[in-house]
């Protein structure tokens, strides 16, 4: 059992069987059948001298998000062989609000969101995270506009109905109200 400082935990990820820890100064996971035990990290990995470091909750795949803030930074890390170690490192040259993932990883500044590959960009909402409801609706959190929705849109359909020509129809429901 490791003692971890008296500074508590700053913020945490959950990554495979193991949940990722930092407290300000140290790095430590934590296993159900191994207890809390230190881990070490790179030398590339950021340091909160001048920064506030927060390790992001959500995860992709194997990979786990670190920010630093005011700088905007950004480090992409993985636990391989007991160790944290940075596979890529990215600047926003903006206050970072949050790191999520919907399927694809969302980087959310104060001006900008953007997925990790470039390819979709969302200027001027100041966001804190994107989700896709069950219906396929797309949901925005953002700290000037609120909760926001972009809704999927159906497409038009001409269903044929065995009608008589002199049948008339007043209304019709085909889909549960829908």
């Amino acid at each position: 059992f490791t003692q971890p400082s008296s500074s508590g935990t700053v913020s945490l990820a959950i990554i495979n069987d193991r949940a990722v820890i930092y407290n300000g100064q140290h790095w430590y996971q934590y296993q159900r059948n191994e207890g809390l035990q230190g881990l070490a990290a790179d030398a590339d990995v950021m340091q909160g001298r001048d920064n506030t470091l927060s390790l992001q909750p959500q995860t992709l795949g194997d990979t786990l998000f670190l920010i630093a803030n005011p700088d905007g930074m950004l480090q992409k890390l993985v636990l391989q062989q007991g160790r944290l170690r940075v596979v890529a490192q990215q600047g926003f040259n903006d206050y970072i609000n949050a790191v999520t993932t919907n399927g694809t990883a969302w980087v959310h500044t104060r001006n900008e969101s953007i997925t990790h590959d470039g390819k979709v960009r969302i200027k001027a909402y100041n966001l804190t995270d994107v989700v896709t409801g069950p219906e396929g609706n797309q949901w925005y959190s953002s700290l000037r506009e609120g909760l926001m929705v972009n809704r999927r849109s159906f497409a038009w359909k001409l269903i044929q109905f065995p009608i008589d020509a002199d049948d008339y129809v007043r209304s019709l429901d085909v889909n549960g109200g829908y």
